[in-house]
């Protein structure tokens, strides 16, 4: 396999290459008492464990970095135009640096259906979002599959596909300045929020992702204030009242807020594999939704 030789640095063993790692927002004033309380020594949200929506096994945040970085080294020389792209300028790949905290996107859809080709389950499952810096500038979006418990790592430090493979990396070049969609921590999110709804944040915010058409890169923080606050959809005159708000940083308010209707599963058409793993016709399959989460969102103007 070709690959670029480069290193990815996981830890802080550069100093002068370390990404850009700002203390968080101080949320005290803005969170519940309830919510205070569960804070850790640094002010930080403890957010929810990684889990599947069913038994399914997943990968743990320390594999999802191993994983980052074998990724960009055996296939970030084939990907850095496209990145560059997005971001809007050069990209070094001995200088991209995994960032200080990686987080894990919740699917909002239910079990895939059985005997299909392995990208299907990975393209409605959960997601870690792994940031990429370069020279602490915030440069490259990485979405690992949580369901990539069927890569390996070679001694070299390359990528082991298996047999079949799919949807397990996404990746997208972040505009540089972040002018546009970015990852920001769940400090800085519920702060916007809260600021914006002059409300309290009565959970710890969780990441979730937008739904299988949207990329895995750009999921969205739902963010529940202590009361009711008035919010007007896009496009629509009349207010009305919610506690959940989901934010994202983006070129608009960054504020959404569910459709009002929601489609109970989605259809899609995927390869089949039979009990011996061997390659079969296309079959139609359907994902359900699972309840309370929400795949559609219309932007919205908060009006405390």
């Amino acid at each position: 396999m070709l690959a670029a030789v480069f290193t990815i640095v996981i830890g802080g063993c550069d100093a002068s290459r370390s990404p850009v790692s700002p203390l968080p927002p101080d949320v005290t004033a803005i969170v519940t008492e309830n919510v205070a309380r569960s804070l850790d020594a640094n002010g930080r949200f403890v957010l929810p464990a990684p889990e599947a929506p069913d038994a399914s096994p997943i990968i743990s945040e320390i594999r999802a970095r191993q994983l980052a970085a074998a990724y960009l080294q055996s296939f970030g020389i084939f990907h850095v135009r496209w990145w560059e792209r997005g971001r809007g300028g050069k990209l070094d790949l001995a200088e991209l640096t995994v960032g200080p905290r990686v987080y894990f996107a919740s699917t909002p859809y239910g079990p895939v259906p059985a005997g299909l080709f392995p990208s299907a389950k990975k393209l409605f499952g959960p997601f870690y979002i792994v940031p990429l810096y370069q020279r602490g500038s915030l440069a490259v979006l990485l979405g690992i599959s949580a369901y990539n418990v069927d890569m390996e790592i070679g001694t070299d430090g390359e990528l082991i596909l298996p047999r079949f493979d799919g949807n397990g990396f996404i990746a997208s070049g972040v505009p540089a300045g972040n002018s546009g969609w970015s990852a920001i921590s769940p400090e800085e999110a519920a702060t916007i929020v809260a600021r914006m709804a002059n409300r309290k944040v009565a959970r710890v915010p969780e990441l979730v992702l937008p739904g299988a058409r949207i990329m895995p890169v750009y999921p969205l923080w739902k963010v529940t204030l202590e009361n009711d606050v008035d919010v007007t959809r896009r496009g629509e005159q009349r207010q009305e009242q919610t506690r959940e708000i989901f934010f994202a940083k983006s070129r608009d308010t960054g504020m959404r807020l569910p459709t009002r209707t929601q489609p109970t599963e989605e259809l899609r058409i995927a390869p089949s594999l039979d009990a011996q793993g061997r390659l079969g016709p296309d079959v139609e399959f359907r994902v359900p939704l699972l309840t309370g989460r929400a795949v559609q969102f219309d932007t919205i103007t908060v009006r405390p």
